[in-house]
């Protein structure tokens, strides 16, 4: 009977797609990095600042409705003739 040789990459650990491989010694020998993660991970950050860009402007745009401050968030309907929010200080249009 014919004993196949193991083949030259033998991860040892796979986890996202990371696997190593060790020589009889157990000593590293290698490491490869499969591809999807890579993309997937980079673009976590641009979707993320997306994301809070669009909830900015959605906000500012709800208060903005509401008669709310803009920055602050505090009712401004009774207090308009200032010009000044008298919760934060920020000035408003309107």
């Amino acid at each position: 009977m014919l004993i196949a040789a193991p083949p030259p990459w033998q991860p040892t650990w796979q986890r996202l797609g990371l696997a190593t491989a060790t020589d009889p010694a157990g000593r590293l020998t290698a490491v490869r990095v499969t591809v999807y993660p890579v993309p997937v991970l980079s673009a976590v950050p641009p979707l993320l600042w997306i994301w809070l860009l669009v909830r900015r402007r959605w906000v500012r745009r709800s208060r903005a409705a509401k008669g709310e401050c803009l920055a602050c968030g505090y009712d401004l309907r009774a207090s308009r003739a200032a010009g000044r929010c008298p919760e934060c200080g920020a000035g408003f249009r309107g």
